[in-house]
Order: structure tokens, then C-alpha cells, then sequence
């Protein structure tokens, strides 16, 4: 109150984008929504933070002759058509020597089989 008559003590006691409110006769200055800054002298635009798109494929987490495919957000690897093994350490072939396969079966197109099915008769 100036000479026992309230005045208002907001008029130019806020900076731009900011508002004011009296509260027990003194001005509380506060930013408008959307703005951030000091209310005494001028508040800004929020600036949005952009979201980090997710590629949990690249780089890929899988190992060789693997793919990857985004799966609830996370890269889930698995080995290609006819590789076993782990996806996330590296597939590999079946077998390349026959060596890599039981005595009864053969490498053939990286896949332990039989080498004589139907010519061979049982336990030969």
C-alpha cells in the first residue's frame, strides 16, 4: 500500500512470457507454461529434447551368419537357414569335412546325411 491505498505490484516487475501473482502484498513472478528461465528477466521456450531413435540392429549384437530382427525393442540375433550355433557368437555350418560328422554319416552341402540313402541295406 502507497499513503494507506493498495496498488498492484505486479506492472513491471516480470520479465517476457512470465506472469505474476501477489501473494502477502509482494510480487511472485513465475514463467508461462511452456517457457523456462528466470521469471525476473524473461523466460524461453522449453526446448524438446529429441527422442533418441532406437536401432537395436545397428550395430548388430549378432555374431557371424546371423540376423538380426528388432524384437520388443531389443535386437534379437538367429543363425540363417541350415547354420547352427550361437547367434550372438557366430553360426557356422552343420559340418564342412566328413570328419565333423558320425561315422555313419557324410558332409554333404554342409549337412551330415546319409551317403547312400535306400542303396545301403540296415546297420551296413
Amino acid at each position: 500500500c502507497i499513503n494507506q491505498k493498495c496498488k498492484d505490484p505486479c506492472p513491471g516487475t516480470c520479465g517476457a512470457n512470465a506472469m505474476c501473482r501477489v501473494v502477502s502484498h509482494t510480487p511472485q513472478c513465475f514463467c508461462v507454461e511452456g517457457f523456462t528461465g528466470n521469471p525476473f528477466t524473461g523466460c524461453t521456450v522449453v526446448q524438446s529434447i529429441p527422442q533418441e531413435v532406437s536401432t537395436p540392429c545397428t550395430p548388430s549384437p549378432c555374431g557371424a551368419n546371423a540376423v538380426c530382427r528388432e524384437q520388443n525393442g531389443a535386437g534379437a540375433c538367429t543363425c540363417l537357414p541350415d547354420y547352427i550355433g550361437n547367434p550372438y557368437e557366430g553360426c557356422r555350418p552343420e559340418c564342412t569335412l566328413n570328419t565333423d560328422c558320425p561315422s555313419n554319416r557324410a558332409c554333404i552341402r554342409n549337412k551330415c546325411q546319409d551317403p547312400c540313402p535306400g542303396t545301403c541295406g540296415q546297420n551296413a
